[in-house]
């Protein structure tokens, strides 16, 4: 699927976040796909979040999805880095 249409499914759908939260089963996983789908939506893009825009993914699934803890942003890339995700 093209990054723009699953990041704009993702946003609208009533429980969007809680379900890239189940599929990817951790904060961190669920963080850096869609800092990843964000960051290949813009006209220069990467295929490799920020530490930044991996901090801001969890807060915004933070915010949709009640009761979701956003890890300190060296956790979240610690996090990322076991799990084989690249970030910058």
């Amino acid at each position: 699927m093209i990054p723009l249409e699953w990041l704009n499914g993702v946003i609208r759908e009533r429980d969007g976040m809680r379900r890239l939260l189940d599929e990817e089963g951790s904060i961190c996983g669920a963080a850096h796909r869609l800092a990843k789908a964000k960051c290949m939506t813009q006209e220069h893009w990467t295929p490799v979040p920020t530490r930044r825009e991996v901090r801001a993914a969890a807060r915004m699934i933070a915010q949709r999805v009640p009761g979701t803890v956003v890890p300190t942003t060296e956790l979240l890339v610690a996090d990322c880095e076991a799990l084989g995700l690249d970030v910058m």
